[in-house]
């Protein structure tokens, strides 16, 4: 299988689709985001990038994960639990210290302007 790696999507639509057609280009067969997907369900423009984001691994045929980075919504991940965890239509959260497709997934750094940024507008 063959994969695009990428990372610091943070919930940009824009980037998004740039990074499915590049995959597809590619002949990629599944991305992963290794952190700060944006993943921030509780936010309406964030469920809004989460369904583009399904709507182009259907529209793609392309399998798409992620690795939570600092500029993700812990708690919500945090509910799921089982070996594969589809936390929303499609996208699959490889949570820290799991080991996928070969690869092991590791903790993403501090953010150390968190206290400067307001959640749903400059920082996801």
């Amino acid at each position: 299988m063959r994969h695009l790696i990428c990372g610091d999507i943070h919930g940009d639509m824009f980037n998004l689709n740039d990074i499915f057609n590049l995959a597809k280009k590619h002949n990629c067969q599944k991305i992963i985001n290794v952190g700060d997907f944006g993943f921030f369900p509780n936010i309406e423009r964030c469920r809004q990038f989460l369904d583009f984001c399904s709507f182009l691994i259907s529209d793609f045929g392309i399998q798409f994960s992620f690795v939570d980075g600092n500029h993700e919504n812990h708690s919500f991940l945090n509910q799921f639990s089982g070996e594969v965890r589809n936390v929303w239509k499609g996208i699959e959260w490889n949570w820290r210290g799991k080991i996928f497709d070969g690869i092991c997934s590791f903790d993403g750094a501090y953010s150390i302007d968190k206290e400067y940024r307001e959640i749903g507008f400059d920082w996801f």
